[in-house]
This record gives structure tokens, sequence and C-alpha cells, in this order.
């Protein structure tokens, strides 16, 4: 591997996964014979011993793996963000270090995203192996955007997936829009499909996924759906809304003016008189909100900060500068 690319590169974001990440890594191993690939632990400030079992796992296999401990919890979407600037694969298996994910399925998910000359694959968890709460958050989700967008995707949450790698060196994966990958891949033409996978239990620990965590997943989602339908055009949302307002309100005054001036009075339409106000103000509000938007979206990046690394090891990072390690 030294002066190769392998084929597919392994992303694995973990946070407090000590009981359950050995045996995903041996199940990992032996299903990952007959390719060349690397895996890339990327440990989101855990406190359990998860970094020193990496850190081992690393000085067993230093050439098929790469770790990254952060030296605080900044989230799994800032992990996986730096676990693909480190990739160096064909392709990027996402998937999590809770044993939930089958590495059996990496293959047969490989093997229809070729075949069908897809840019991404889902992997559908139709049989989830969760409680009936999270469950029913999926589904509803998962309904609000197979209602608003042309993507027949039933698992857009689905941890385990396999993107093209030249996809994903420009694509900003920020606070919690790493759910919706395939929605931000979809927007901009890529093809997205699915596969039925096999869902288990978790080996061990308790779940990462939070009743907040479902309100803030719901903001997302409508914060990309945002993005991808208007293509970071600020002023095009909220202008178009405005303009709604002020036309109406406009007219609103316009009669009001007129009464006025022919009648001396206004009728006592002055009810009308502060809902054509109202619009006028409302609407310039919503105009000037949005090119206020436009000069952030044009004048600051969209990702946040990169991380601080307490520890970085492995061939990938040898051949290209990394992050800012701590000193």
């Amino acid at each position: 591997m030294n002066g190769e690319s392998p084929e597919i590169s392994i992303v694995i974001p973990v946070f407090n996964e000590v009981e359950s990440l050995r045996l995903v890594h041996e199940e990992l191993l032996e299903q990952l014979k007959d390719i060349a690939f690397e895996i890339i632990y990327v440990d989101d400030g855990s406190n359990d011993g998860t970094a020193e079992l990496i850190q081992g796992l690393y000085q067993k296999n230093p050439k098929k793996i790469t770790i990254a401990v952060l030296c605080a919890k900044n989230g799994k979407a800032s992990a996986q963000q730096m676990g693909i600037s480190y990739a160096r694969g064909r392709y990027i298996v996402f998937m999590d270090g809770d044993g939930q994910d089958d590495p059996k399925d990496i293959f047969h998910l490989l093997k229809t995203l070729k075949k069908q000359d897809a840019d991404m694959i889902v992997g559908w968890r139709k049989k989830r192996r969760s409680s009936i709460f999270y469950r029913f958050i999926s589904l509803v989700f998962n309904f609000i955007i197979r209602t608003i967008i042309s993507l027949n995707i039933k698992d857009i949450n689905a941890s385990l997936k396999i993107v093209r790698s030249r996809f994903l060196k420009d694509v900003p994966i920020y606070a919690g829009h790493y759910r919706f990958l395939p929605i931000l891949l979809h927007g901009k033409g890529l093809k997205v499909i699915e596969k039925q996978v096999h869902h288990r239990k978790r080996i061990a620990g308790v779940t990462k996924y939070t009743p907040f965590k479902a309100i803030g997943g719901g903001l997302d989602m409508f914060t990309v759906l945002f993005l991808m339908h208007n293509n970071l055009n600020p002023l095009r949302f909220f202008g178009g809304i405005g303009l709604l307002l002020i036309c109406p309100g406009f007219l609103i005054c316009c009669y009001i003016t007129y009464l006025k001036i022919v009648y001396g009075y206004i009728l006592d339409r002055y009810p009308l008189l502060l809902m054509g106000i109202l619009f006028l103000f409302t609407g310039m509000q919503l105009m000037c909100t949005g090119l206020l938007a436009e000069l952030l979206v044009y004048s600051q990046a969209r990702l946040q900060p990169i991380p601080f690394i307490k520890t970085l090891c492995g061939h990938s990072c040898q051949s290209m500068p990394g992050p800012m390690e701590k000193k």
C-alpha cells in the first residue's frame, strides 16, 4: 500500500465505544481480506479508554489503520470530516463503531454501487434494531423528505453508506448535516441509490442519539433542504417571500391614499391600513435579511474550524498535511 491507494477507506467516528469497537475491528479484518482497504478511526474525545484502544489497534497494523484522537468532543460531523480528509481510497465507507452495522454488507453495497454506476449507496435498515421512539422519528423524517424532494430513499440517516471519494472533498459536512449527505449529493445531480442491509442490536454501551438530537435533526433537515433548493442564495428565498408581502402591502397603501385624496378620509379602513403597513415593513425586513445573509455566505467560510488533535498516526497522514496538532 505504500505506493498505491486502497480501494476503500472505512471512516469510523467513535465516542465511548471501548466495549464494542474491538469486535467491530476484528469483523472488519475478517471481511476485508480480499480487497485493498484502510480503516480510519477518529476518536471524538472519548473518556472510557476508546482512544487507548484504537492506538493499540494501530500499533498492530500501522499500514492499514489511521487514527486521530481529538482533544475534546466536537461532534460526529467534525469527526467524519476529519476522516474524509485523510481517506485515500476510491470509495469511502461510513459506518459506526457500535456494532450495529454488519461489515458483511460492505461488499454487497459496493458491488451494487458499481453495477448501477451510482455515486452513493445507502444501507436501508428495513428491520431496524432500535427503540420504537427512534424508529418513529426516523419514519417521520424520511416521509417528509420523500414528500418534498424526488429522492426515493427510505433511510436517509442510515449509518452504513458508501460514496465515491472524489465527490466528498468539497462537500462541507458540519453540525448535524452528516445525516442528510444523500440529500446534499442528490441536490448536486449525483445518483443516490439504496440497498437493504442487516441491522444488528447494539453490542454494548448506550446510544448517543437523544430526543434533543431528534429536535436538532428536524431543524437541520429544513436547513439542508433550504441550501439544496436555493443553491446557497438566501436573497432569492427571503427576497421572494418579501416581495410577496410588499406587493399587496403597496397596493393596500395606494388604495388608502386614494381614499384620503378623493374623500378626505379613509372611510374607517384603519385595520386595512395597519395590514398594509405590516406587509410593507415585514417584506422589507425579509429582503434586508436576505441581503445580510448573502454577505455572510460570500464573506465567510462555511466550514467550522478544524478541531485540535491529541494523537495522529497512520499511513494516510504521511503524504498530506494534517489538521493542527496540540503542542
